[in-house]
């Protein structure tokens, strides 16, 4: 079998699984049925307090943040401002609507998320900003891009975005945006896990533990919801605001409730379960990483091809829209020229 018929089928492994219920909308039990972690010392801010206090998910396409619902939640119960922006509106094999529709039903679940759709379309994103020679044509398509959300960056304590992952375009291409933004602001940068290739060893522990439950899916092959490098060492970050610093579970401990109300919210993706939603499911069905749910500062950008760095998804990305990920490396400089020019009108107006 070629490579290519490999990768499609890890791809679609576990398809049938999520075929097969039909989903349902339930709205999140509250959230000391959700978390094992003691939230004492966050419950222990003025509500006043935290109702002033914003975390902005700045996203790379709308279903992204269903790797971090009970997160979310976790913000919006205790009071915090939440809201999510998409800067795309998704990954160009999905109507635009239909992307909106699935987001805007999930979050109902949530109540307290604001939203916000930023108007850019993927493959204008990638031909504006990754394809396109001129750099001061880049320039202005990234300028454009970061007006339509400077605002609500500068409201915000945090800025959480996905993580750096290589090879994923647009994810990366969002981190490197998000957290140039939230720095020039002097804003507390975060990054969420999505999915990576993992290591040989880590596929080989997989395999055998799938074999073991007689159970067998893409997420023997992937790191869904956590990251690469394993487990943040912290266990809490701490979050800079106006009136001092708040501290925020580095791994958020999901009860078995969690775990099955994520899974149910997960199916209302409908239109992504033959992508990374098959392998996203059944992580939180087998319970193989998606017991937690990760948060960490923004890093150092990582090398691109250090070590097994998800062959896969390079070679996706460069033959599936025509950009090798090394791009990124060019753009993240005109991504941290654009940046410091777009505060520094912001500040002269």
């Amino acid at each position: 079998m070629a490579f290519w018929d490999l990768l499609r089928d890890f791809e679609g492994s576990g398809t049938q699984l999520v075929e097969e219920k039909k989903p349902e909308l339930t709205p999140m039990p509250r959230v000391e049925l959700l978390v094992n972690n003691n939230l004492d010392r966050l419950k222990e801010i003025p509500l006043e307090t935290r109702q002033k206090i914003k975390f902005l998910f700045l996203l790379a396409h709308p279903d992204d943040e269903a790797s971090h619902l009970v997160y979310l939640k976790m913000l919006t119960d205790l009071g915090f401002a939440v809201q999510i922006a998409w800067l795309t509106y998704g990954d160009g094999s999905t109507d635009i609507e239909t992307k909106k529709a699935e987001s805007t039903k999930v979050l109902s679940a949530i109540p307290g998320v604001q939203t916000k759709f930023l108007p850019n379309k993927v493959m204008d994103v990638i031909k504006d900003v990754f394809q396109e020679s001129n750099n001061e044509k880049r320039e202005k398509a990234l300028k454009n891009i970061m007006d339509q959300v400077k605002n609500e960056v500068l409201s915000a304590a945090a800025v959480i975005t996905n993580a750096f992952e290589g090879g994923h375009l647009l994810h990366d291409f969002t981190n490197l945006l998000a957290r140039e933004m939230a720095q020039q602001q002097g804003k507390n940068a975060l990054e969420i896990p999505q999915y990576s290739v993992k290591t040989w060893g880590g596929m080989v522990r997989s395999a055998i533990k799938s074999l073991l439950d007689f159970q067998w899916g893409a997420y023997v092959f992937y790191n869904v919801g956590e990251f690469r490098e394993g487990a943040p060492k912290e266990e809490s970050i701490s979050i800079s605001h106006e009136k001092g610093s708040i501290e925020l579970p580095t791994a958020l401990e999901l009860t078995n409730t969690a775990v099955t109300s994520k899974a149910g919210l997960i199916r209302l993706y409908e239109s992504q379960w033959k992508n990374v939603f098959s392998k996203l499911l059944e992580a939180v069905e087998f319970n193989e990483s998606e017991d937690k749910e990760y948060l960490r500062k923004a890093g150092v950008v990582p090398d691109l091809y250090s070590g097994l760095l998800h062959v896969a998804r390079i070679v996706k990305s460069w033959l599936g829209m025509g950009v090798h990920p090394k791009k990124l490396y060019e753009i993240k400089a005109l991504i941290e020229a654009t940046a410091k020019s777009t505060t520094t009108e912001s500040a002269q107006q």
